[in-house]
């Protein structure tokens, strides 16, 4: 595919993006520089991953240069001025913006396939966005090895004999081009780091794939509000118990005749909530010991949030997340749709708020991940 025809299609297509990434600085002020991004703008940093692409020896460069493109999408709208107690000074957060470049970036991939006419591994690129700081955060040992801990973690979640190497590949491809497509402070031994990862190759057994040994399981549905996890969900697992805080919500006696949103917002007000929140872990708990199959149908959106389900959970449960990943587009329409037969009312400005805590779990705590975009 030609890279060149990519770009250009993005800046002129979705001049907005672009011109907002342009405009969206990394440091301060030309004095307070970023010590992460002392580069500048987001477009520019951007310009520069993108050229670390061509120096990869890589599976699927195309799907690694699409994931570059669209990595830090999401950073215009997430900028923040704060103080930090570390630097004891001002600086710039971007808080959740792999999350929200992640959701930003479906409509685009969908864009992409219609108008260039290329056919792309989007579930693996969406992954690869909001994993794109993942082996940032993994250092080497003062010896020049990995820990045991972080291999066992790169082993489990990115495994060769699960997909021969896709999801390492881009994993890989995207978070190096990320680090050394800037400049930083950090980049001598970030260099260092990416060519030790350059010859690892992550290996893990996989067995019992799909459920084949038929064990109990446990199906944790993850999506934003709206995004149809719940209709679709029960039809295909009808066997299943479902535990909702949605539905105990609605459900609670005085909340009857009161809309989705002013419920949520009298459970958020009072202990309900958390009294609600606990009857879910404490069911998962219960029924677990009990081997019932499950399907948690909450948002789960946060790690945090995906860890306590699973934590409640006895061990020898199969767990399968299925991700639901509507568009921007798409959801807003659904979510009229249902404002109209529930009277569920989500505003809009609020589902980029969700977005920005969406994180799409891994490997090396589900058995499978099944991603449902549109």
């Amino acid at each position: 595919m030609d890279f060149a025809k990519i770009l250009s299609y993005f800046q002129e297509r979705h001049e907005v993006f672009y011109k907002d990434m342009r405009t969206c600085e990394h440091s301060l002020n030309e004095k307070e520089f970023n010590p992460y991004h002392q580069e500048g703008d987001v477009w520019t940093h951007t310009e520069m991953v993108l050229e670390e692409v061509k120096d990869l020896n890589s599976l699927d460069k195309t799907s690694i240069f699409i994931a570059c493109l669209l990595h830090d999408v999401a950073k215009p709208y997430t900028r923040v001025e704060k103080y930090s107690q570390g630097w004891q000074r001002q600086v710039v957060s971007f808080r959740g913006h792999e999350s929200l470049s992640t959701f930003l970036a479906i409509d685009l991939l969908l864009d992409f396939e219609t108008a260039l006419e290329i056919k792309l591994n989007k579930e693996l690129i969406l992954h690869a966005i909001n994993w794109h700081v993942v082996l940032h955060r993994i250092k080497l040992e003062e010896n020049g090895f990995l820990s045991d801990e972080n291999v066992l973690f790169l082993n489990r979640a990115f495994s060769t004999e699960r997909d021969k190497g896709a999801i390492w590949d881009i994993m890989y491809g995207l978070n190096r081009s990320d680090a050394l497509g800037r400049v930083s402070d950090s980049y001598k031994t970030d260099k260092e780091k990416f060519k030790y990862l350059e010859n690892f190759i992550p290996y893990y057994p996989i067995r019992n794939l799909g459920n084949e040994e038929k064990k109990p399981e446990i199906i944790v549905l993850i999506g934003l509000p709206g995004s149809g996890k719940s209709s679709l969900a029960r039809e295909r697992y009808a066997k299943h118990k479902v535990l909702s805080l949605d539905e105990m919500i609605m459900n609670y006696p005085k909340y009857k005749g009161l809309s989705y949103q002013e419920a949520r917002t009298k459970a958020m007000q009072s202990d309900k909530m958390r009294e609600f929140i606990s009857k879910v872990y404490d069911s998962i708990k219960a029924d677990s010991e009990k081997g019932i199959h499950l399907l948690i149908d909450n948002t789960n959106l946060t790690e945090d949030l995906q860890n306590r389900v699973l934590s409640n959970l006895r061990k020898d449960y199969y767990k399968k997340a299925i991700v639901f990943l509507p568009g921007e587009n798409t959801l807003y329409n659904q979510l009229e749709e249902r404002k109209k037969k529930e009277g569920k009312d989500i505003p809009k400005d609020v589902i980029r708020k969700y977005a920005a805590e969406l994180y799409i779990p891994g490997y090396h705590t589900f058995d499978e991940i099944e991603f449902i975009i549109r």
